[in-house]
């Protein structure tokens, strides 16, 4: 090969890993603040505002946040029927249930 070929295959792959360092693209959409709901699973309601729920209220105050209580799932069948029933946005799950 060239010398003149070689810089050529050089420079146009210099440019293209320098073209997708500098074009970001968001992973997750925006939360749109003005007004929407989410399904959060957690062991109970006051808990859950205890850990996080006070906090998404001050950040995102019009979003309105329904709690799905896991605190009767026991088992992984428990969950799925649970997970099918609700369909929430949101599964907060424990370390015994990660290999299920």
């Amino acid at each position: 090969m060239s010398k003149r070929c070689r810089l050529g295959i050089l420079l146009l792959s210099m440019l293209s890993v320098l073209t997708g360092c500098f074009l970001e693209k968001p992973l997750l959409d925006p939360l749109d603040e003005d007004k929407g709901k989410i399904k959060v699973t957690y062991y109970g309601e006051e808990s859950f505002y205890r850990d996080y729920g006070s906090y998404f209220n001050v950040k995102f105050p019009n979003v309105e946040v329904e709690i799905i209580s896991t605190a009767e799932a026991d088992t992984a069948a428990d969950m799925e029927k649970l997970l099918d029933k609700h369909k929430p946005d949101v599964v907060l799950l424990s370390e015994h249930m990660f290999a299920d």
